[in-house]
């Protein structure tokens, strides 16, 4: 068995959007609260919860708060999973840190461990939450008799548009991440279907058909078998374009409205040279 994931964009109308951006931020405040919980927990404990017991405080979470019971609470489960495991690594570096500290004779034994916790997530730093259940993907056929894939979410009345209709799913769909993208003018939404499929690559590594492929910096793209592929300086086509947008945002209070433009214009440019690259190297392989 092999785990493959199909990234498809989605064409959600105004109610979707809204009921995805009302889970990705109701998610947050979730996320923000059980990394609290784990600093108060350690400190009276001196250990992390389970993600059992998160999961418990995210069910306490939603029945005080009558806003958080608009989205989904399939989601508060991988919430507490991302948090108990960032916790964990935080937890472990803090330790390995302050041992290394101790051999070098830097601190005393005695000395208290200083932890590093997650860091808590901003609007703008969290914009993606996961489903592993309640999810489907629907295919049927228009008047016109062509295929439409659409997906359907919990909590979200009717089933959102895809975009990517010809690419078939690799396998039995096990978990849907729904991700938001900031665009510099308007967000765009995307789904990373991940699929269970019966065929593993690991059991077929000697396959004649199987070509190695190296991106690179000189050379977009060089294969094992010879076929080099240039470069076509992408970004150094639009440097000049990337200087005058950062010229103007440095020139702009970042706080204000028109920072927030001006930043998001620059990001917008970053991305399409970055789509463009992705782009050419796909068509290619």
């Amino acid at each position: 068995m092999g785990i493959k994931t199909l990234k498809m964009r989605l064409e959600p109308n105004r109610e979707q959007r809204d009921s995805i951006d009302d889970t990705i931020d109701y998610n947050r405040y979730v996320y923000n609260a059980l990394i609290t919980y784990c600093k108060l927990h350690y400190r009276r404990y001196s250990k992390l919860p389970s993600e059992f017991d998160l999961n418990y405080v995210c069910t306490r979470i939603r029945k005080n708060h009558r806003c958080l019971r608009i989205p989904s609470s399939l989601s508060h489960n991988d919430i507490s999973k991302r948090v108990y495991q960032g916790c964990k690594r935080c937890l472990d570096d803090s330790m390995k840190e302050w041992k290394r500290k101790v051999e070098r004779k830097e601190i005393e034994p005695s000395e208290p461990m200083r932890i590093s916790w997650p860091r808590y997530k901003s609007a703008t730093r969290y914009k993606s939450y996961a489903i592993n259940q309640a999810f489907e993907v629907v295919e049927t056929r228009n008047a016109k008799g062509k295929k439409v894939r659409k997906l359907k979410l919990p909590k979200i009345k009717q089933p959102i548009r895809c975009y990517n209709q010809g690419t078939r799913l690799p396998g039995k769909p096990k978990v849907c991440i729904i991700s938001r993208k900031d665009e510099g003018t308007y967000y765009s939404y995307w789904a990373s279907i991940v699929c269970e499929s019966e065929d593993d690559p690991k059991e077929h590594p000697e396959h004649p058909r199987a070509v190695g492929i190296d991106l690179g910096l000189r050379h977009l793209i060089a294969t094992s078998d010879g076929q080099v592929e240039d470069n076509d300086h992408v970004y150094w086509n639009r440097l000049h374009q990337l200087k005058k947008e950062s010229e103007r945002f440095s020139e702009s209070m970042h706080h204000t409205t028109e920072g927030r433009k001006r930043r998001n214009r620059l990001n917008h440019l970053y991305t399409k040279i970055s789509n463009i690259r992705k782009n050419r190297i796909e068509n290619i392989t």
